[in-house]
């Protein structure tokens, strides 16, 4: 993420009417990376940030499994020993989904 961060900071220091600042907004992931932002460059500098959905306190927890559904059990136990790893904190980053329902995509197409 570190090398993402640089390259947008590289591209909005390239806008000219961003010199002085900028107010930004964040959704879910995107809230993870302009916090990573602000804390790693803030040049140019985010004056305003507000993000909606974005785990900056981490996760408690993994989604549950059917009590019958071994594989995912397995996985879920795996996962839920290794979150809080190096590797992990240095390499993931989670991500919460929206599903859409039918109804929704039939009404907006």
């Amino acid at each position: 993420m570190n090398d993402q961060i640089a390259q947008v900071a590289q591209q909005l220091a390239e806008i000219p009417e961003l010199s002085r600042g900028f107010d930004a907004i964040g959704f879910s992931q995107g809230g993870q990376f302009l916090r990573g932002y602000v804390e790693r460059n803030n040049s140019p500098p985010v004056h305003n940030l507000i993000t909606f959905g974005s785990q900056h306190m981490g996760i408690s927890d993994l989604p549950a499994c059917n009590p019958f559904d071994l594989l995912c059990q397995v996985a879920r136990r795996a996962a839920n020993r290794g979150v809080y790893t190096e590797w992990a904190q240095e390499h993931l980053v989670q991500v919460r989904y929206s599903t859409l329902t039918p109804n929704f995509c039939q009404l907006n197409h």
